[in-house]
């Protein structure tokens, strides 16, 4: 499954180059803000991958920690980071963006000292 998972991240790692060169391509055009989308979806995808790669390694034993703090820890932040850049995709304004960042923060700090 792990090889799966990592073979999964290198096919989304290839298509970068392409995404790169739409971005380029149509920046400054009217069609900017699909290239800008399909630029922040292909890194919105290679996140979420390394994201799925981490909580299968720690799951499965692959990591090795003195402390089950420090995994968890480190779950929380991969998974955090999914959803900021997430954000990036579904809430296109600045000012929306900026609200949903503030309720994630709200959230994983009310809730992560309780899961540790």
């Amino acid at each position: 499954m792990l090889l799966l998972l990592n073979g999964f991240k290198l096919l989304v790692v290839s298509f970068t180059p392409f995404a790169t060169a739409l971005l380029s391509k149509y920046i400054g055009t009217a069609n900017q803000q699909t290239a800008v989308t399909i630029y922040a979806f292909n890194f919105f995808l290679m996140g979420t991958a390394m994201t799925i790669i981490w909580l299968y390694a720690t799951r499965h034993g692959f990591t090795k920690s003195d402390s089950t703090t420090v995994l968890k820890a480190s779950d929380q932040l991969y998974i955090f980071a999914s959803v900021y850049r997430g954000s990036f995709l579904f809430f296109p304004s600045s000012a929306s963006r900026s609200a949903w960042l503030c309720l994630v923060l709200c959230f994983w700090f009310s809730f992560s000292r309780k899961m540790l």
